[in-house]
C-alpha cells in the first residue's frame, strides 16, 4: 500500500514543452542518438523506482522488528551451567569436549542484546558463581576466562539448585546446562533444565579406582586397590605400571576384553609420607587421558607418645614396647605434675589422675579415690564378665569375653559415661571414648586377672593408641570413576534432545534483524543519492 503513490509518481507523464526553433538542421543529425537513448532513459527511471521500493522495504522490515530464530521478542534471562566433569576433559577432534562448550557459551554471549542478562555457574565441588545478574557481554566474557575443568567426580544438583534459586529473582528466566550428559543416573537433572549436548560416546579404556590405606594393626603396612574397565569397542592389550615416588613397584600386563574389569591389590610398606601412581601404558589411544593416570598419597606415620604413671609393671611396660611406632615413658605415682597433652595417651595403673585431666586421653586402671570417673561403692563378689560391647574401639577385636578375673570394684559412674563391659549390670570398664573425649576405667587390677596373659590386653592398648592417630587414613584418587571413562550419555526422562545451539556464529548476530534494515535502508539511500548525481538515475 505504501509502494502504491511511490509507483504512481513514476508512471505519470509530463507534458513535453514546445519551442519554436530556427532551423530543424542540428536537430536532424541528433535524431538516431535520440532513438538510441531512449530505452536507457527508461530504464535508468525504473532502477530509480526500484532503489525506492527496495528502500520502502527496507523501513517496513524495521517498522516489523522480526526475530531470528534464536531471539526472542522478551528480554532473555539465562542462568548457564558449566558441567566441569572428568568427561569434559575428553579430546575430540583438536580440541576438548570442554573448550567447546566455552566456546559455546562464548558465543552465547556475544549474540545477547543490551536488555538481556545472563549468569554463569560452575558445577564444582561446592558449585562456583563466575558471574551473577548482569547484561554486560564484557563481565561475561571474563568470568568465563576463571571456569576450568575439574579432574574428579562431581554431582550437579547442588549447583543446578544454585542456579534454581538464582532463576526465582528474575521473571521469565531459564536455565540452561552445558553438558556431554555422562552423569551417574538421569536424577542428576530436575525437569525444566535446558542441555546444549557437547560430544558424542567414545571408545575408552581407563583407571576406575585407585586408593591406599594403612592398615589400622600395622600403621607401616599400605594396601593399594586399582580397577580398570575397557570400554573399547573390541579387545586391548597393555600394561599398569605402579610406581612410588617416581621408583617402580610393579608392573602388570593386561588384555582385556570389551566391558571386562581388571582389580588388583598390593600391600607395600612404608612409615614415610609416598605418593603412588598408577599409569596405563601401551593401550591404544583414546580421547579421556584423564583416566589414564591415578595418585594415591600416605601420610607419614607419627609416633603416638605414652606416658605410664605406675609403679614398675613388667606387663603394661612389655606390651607398650611391643606397639609399633609408640614412644612411651614411665613416672612414679603422683610425680607428674604437668599438663595434658592432647596427642598423649595418659595410663594411670592404680593412681587417681589430675582432676584438670578430664578432657585428655586417660586410660585408668582400678585407681584408688573417687574423681571425674566415678567413685567406688564397694566390691563385686564372683566377678563374671557377662556383656561385652565388641563394636566399642576400644574393645574392638580384643575377646574380652573370655577374660577370667579374681576380684573387681564396684563404681559409681558418671552420668555420660558408657559401659564397654560389666558383670551383671556392675561395669568392669566403662568411660567415654569418641572423637570428642577419650577416658576409660578399667575395675579390676591386672595382677588380680588372666588379662595381661591374653592377646587382649595389648590389643586394647593398641586400639587406645592407635585411636589417637589421624582418622584419615584412606586417600582415593581423583581420577574419573567407571561412569565418567564410559563415555555414554545418560538417557534422560524430561530433557528433550537440544543441540548446542541453532544461532549462528559471529558478533554481528548479537544485533537485531530490524537494526539491520535501518542499517541497510540507510546505504541504499546514500546510495540512490549518489547514483542521481552521478545522472544515473535522474
Amino acid at each position: 500500500m505504501l509502494a502504491l503513490p511511490i509507483i504512481a509518481l513514476y508512471l505519470i507523464r509530463t507534458r513535453l514543452e514546445r519551442r519554436s526553433v530556427s532551423t530543424l538542421l542540428f536537430w536532424d543529425q541528433l535524431k538516431t542518438q535520440s532513438y538510441n537513448s531512449a530505452l536507457w532513459r527508461k530504464l535508468r527511471r525504473w532502477l530509480s523506482l526500484l532503489l525506492q521500493l527496495l528502500f520502502l522495504l527496507l523501513v517496513v522490515i524495521a517498522l516489523t522488528q522480526p526475530l531470528a530464530p534464536w531471539q526472542s521478542a522478551q528480554p532473555a534471562r539465562t542462568v548457564f551451567v558449566l558441567d566441569p566433569s572428568a568427561s569434559m576433559s575428553a579430546r575430540e577432534g583438536e580440541v576438548t569436549r570442554w573448550d567447546r562448550a566455552v566456546q559455546s557459551l562464548d558465543q552465547r554471549i556475544r549474540q545477547m542484546r543490551s536488555f538481556d542478562r545472563a549468569a554463569i555457574l560452575v558445577a564444582g565441588d561446592p558449585p562456583q558463581v563466575l558471574s551473577g545478574w548482569t547484561s554486560s557481554r564484557r563481565v561475561l566474557l571474563d568470568s568465563l576466562l576463571q571456569a576450568r575443568p575439574e579432574a574428579g567426580q562431581i554431582s550437579l544438583r547442588p549447583a543446578l539448585v544454585l542456579a534454581e534459586n538464582l532463576k526465582m529473582t528474575q521473571p521469565n528466566s531459564s536455565i540452561v546446562l552445558l553438558t556431554d550428559g555422562v552423569w551417574k543416573s538421569q536424577d542428576e537433572v530436575p525437569a525444566g533444565v535446558e542441555c546444549w549436548w557437547i560430544g558424542e560416546p567414545q571408545p575408552n579404556t581407563g583407571i576406575t579406582h585407585f586408593s591406599s590405606r594403612r592398615s589400622f594393626a600395622s600403621p607401616g603396612e599400605v594396601r593399594l586397590s586399582a580397577e580398570i574397565v575397557s570400554h573399547a569397542k573390541e579387545a586391548v592389550q597393555g600394561a599398569i605400571e605402579l610406581t612410588r615416588d617416581g621408583q617402580l613397584v610393579d608392573v602388570q600386563n593386561l588384555s582385556l576384553a570389551p566391558g571386562e574389569t581388571w582389580q588388583r591389590e598390593w600391600d607395600v610398606r612404608t612409615d614415610e609420607a609416598s605418593i603412588f601412581e598408577a599409569k596405563l601404558t601401551d593401550f591404544p589411544a583414546d580421547v579421556l587421558v584423564a583416566d589414564d593416570l591415578a595418585k594415591a598419597s600416605v601420610e607419614a606415620v607419627t609416633p603416638i607418645k605414652v606416658l605410664l604413671v605406675s609403679e614398675p609393671n613388667a606387663y603394661i611396660e612389655a606390651a607398650l614396647s611391643a606397639l609399633p611406632l609408640v614412644e612411651w615413658a614411665r613416672v612414679e605415682p603422683g610425680g607428674y605434675k604437668g599438663f595434658s597433652d592432647p596427642q598423649t595417651l595418659y595410663i594411670f595403673n592404680h593412681t587417681p589422675a589430675p582432676e584438670s585431666f578430664e578432657k585428655a586421653n586417660v586410660l585408668l586402671i582400678n585407681p584408688p579415690a573417687a574423681g571425674f570417673w566415678g567413685k567406688p561403692v564397694g566390691a563385686i563378689e564372683n566377678p563374671l564378665v557377662s556383656e561385652v560391647s565388641n563394636d566399642q574401639p576400644l574393645l574392638r577385636h580384643t575377646g574380652f569375653a573370655r577374660v577370667t578375673l579374681d576380684a573387681a570394684t564396684k563404681w559409681e559412674k558418671p552420668p555420660q559415661a558408657q559401659v564397654f563391659a560389666d558383670s551383671f549390670g556392675d561395669p568392669l570398664i566403662y568411660g567415654q571414648w569418641s572423637d570428642r573425649q577419650k577416658w576409660a576405667l578399667l575395675a579390676f587390677d591386672l595382677d588380680g586377672s588372666d588379662f595381661v596373659l591374653r592377646t587382649a590386653f595389648p590389643i586394647l592398648l593398641g586400639n587406645a593408641v592407635e585411636s589417637l592417630r589421624p582418622a584419615k587414613n584412606i586417600s582415593v584418587s581423583a581420577a574419573p570413576g567407571k561412569t565418567e571413562s564410559a563415555l555414554v550419555r545418560t538417557a534422560l526422562k524430561d530433557v528433550g534432545e537440544k543441540q548446542t545451539s541453532t544461532a549462528p556464529s559471529g558478533w554481528w548476530f548479537a544485533f537485531p534483524l530490524w537494526w539491520w534494515a535501518v542499517c541497510a535502508g540507510c546505504v541504499w539511500l546514500l546510495g540512490e543519492w549518489w547514483l542521481y548525481t552521478r545522472r544515473i538515475t535522474e
